[in-house]
């Protein structure tokens, strides 16, 4: 767990781990931390509180506890019960920063959906568009068809009557020749 604080929230942090554990067996055992500074921005990274350092007891108990020997490392005490509150804080906050960066992964997931969806929205649209342009080809052809189909089948109903009427002439025709024929045996 990392966090950042500013120098000035934690100055005469010089003293060195050794120095704090004899001065304050109480607070500082086994306290294992890495203190940095950032070269341009002046902010400390303190990183690794073990469990062994919290819950810290109250400032106005921490005060009471020091004789008057111990009354000048007050000021580096303080920040650490101030750390480890703000260390509460962060620990919130890593929380809530790592559900707003699955909720996060979540919306881009979800945009991503939303375009794939709309893509094929309008590869859908587009189908649909060239299937209504080919059924209003279709429909004129089978209109055209349809007209082609009644005119042959008026031109069949003339055809037949032609024929019956050819039909009958032929066989008019044929009655007057069996006739001659008849008339000439």
């Amino acid at each position: 767990m990392l966090t950042h604080f500013t120098l000035a929230s934690i100055e005469n942090f010089s003293l060195s781990r050794e120095f704090l554990s004899r001065k304050s067996p109480f607070l500082f055992t086994d306290l294992h931390f890495r203190f940095t500074r950032h070269p341009i921005t002046s902010t400390a990274r303190v990183s690794h509180i073990p469990s062994s350092f919290s819950p810290l007891p109250s400032i106005p108990s921490i005060k009471k506890s020091f004789s008057t020997d111990y009354n000048h490392i007050l000021p580096i005490i303080i920040p650490f019960h101030r750390l480890h509150v703000d260390l509460k804080d962060v620990v919130a906050v890593e929380v809530i920063a790592a559900r707003a960066a699955d909720l996060e992964m979540d919306v881009a997931r979800l945009q991503h959906d939303l375009i794939s969806e709309m893509t094929a929205s309008e590869e859908a649209r587009t189908d649909a568009s060239e299937l209504r342009k080919d059924l209003g080809e279709k429909e004129s052809l089978v209109e055209s068809l349809e007209k082609e189909l009644t005119a042959l089948k008026k031109v069949k109903a003339e055809n037949a009557v032609r024929v019956r009427d050819l039909e009958r002439k032929i066989g008019i025709l044929e009655t007057k020749e069996i006739g001659k024929r008849n008339k000439e045996d």
